[in-house]
Parts: C-alpha cells; sequence; structure tokens
C-alpha cells in the first residue's frame, strides 16, 4: 500500500498599511506550477473569510493566485493587497537555523533548514 504525500509551500505576507504592518504566513497545498513560474496551490479559507466565486470553483479552497490577486486582506486592519511572496529556501551548511530564520518576515532564505522553517512563526 502506498501514501500520497502532500507538498505544501509557505507565503510570507506584510500588511501595506503604515500604521499597521501586521506580518503573518500562510501555508499552501502544491498543485503544480503557475502561469509565471512559481508554484501554484491552494489552502483552506481561514474563519471569518468569504468564499468567493474563484474559491467554489477550486473546491472550497483558496489559491494562492487569487490571494495576491487582490483576495487577501489584512487580518489585523482589512488592508487588501498585501506585500508578500513564496518562500525560496536554498541550503547553506554555513548558516544555522533559528530564531532569525523562524521569525523571517521576507521570502528568502539560505540556512540549514532550506526554507522549511521560514517565517514558521507567523503560520
Amino acid at each position: 500500500m502506498t501514501t500520497a504525500t502532500t507538498t505544501t509551500f509557505r507565503a510570507i505576507f506584510k500588511c501595506r498599511n503604515r500604521n499597521c504592518k501586521h506580518v503573518w504566513a500562510l501555508e499552501y497545498r502544491e498543485e503544480g506550477t503557475s502561469l509565471y513560474g512559481g508554484k501554484h496551490g491552494t489552502r483552506e479559507l481561514k474563519q471569518g473569510e468569504r468564499e468567493d466565486r474563484a474559491d467554489r470553483s477550486d473546491g472550497g479552497r483558496r489559491s494562492y493566485t487569487n490571494d495576491v490577486m487582490g483576495a487577501l486582506c489584512c487580518p489585523e486592519c482589512g488592508c487588501n493587497l498585501p506585500k508578500g511572496g513564496q518562500v525560496q529556501g536554498h541550503y547553506s551548511e554555513s548558516h544555522k537555523c533559528g530564531a532569525k530564520c523562524m521569525g523571517a518576515v521576507g521570502p528568502s532564505c539560505d540556512c540549514q533548514c532550506g526554507g522549511e522553517n521560514h517565517g514558521r512563526n507567523y503560520v
């Protein structure tokens, strides 16, 4: 018997509102490659998020593309179109993974975890 493994990726977002600047991360289930060369994935909607027509066409899940194209709002202040991107991890033997990686707000990771722990504090 074989079991299917689900591959996920994380995206880190930061509110554009200069009075807020809230940082949060979301986990997406990878479902191929997007038209723009990045990973395509979907996620479960968070409590309080309204489902739209695009979410219903994705089986009640929100796609990463829809989030970055305007469907995602800051959970603190409601501002739309946050800055953010998919975590791009690269393994580096010389950089030890630690609190700096777990609390990172940018998408680039060069350490021993290869992106696995990057921004995890915000999930």
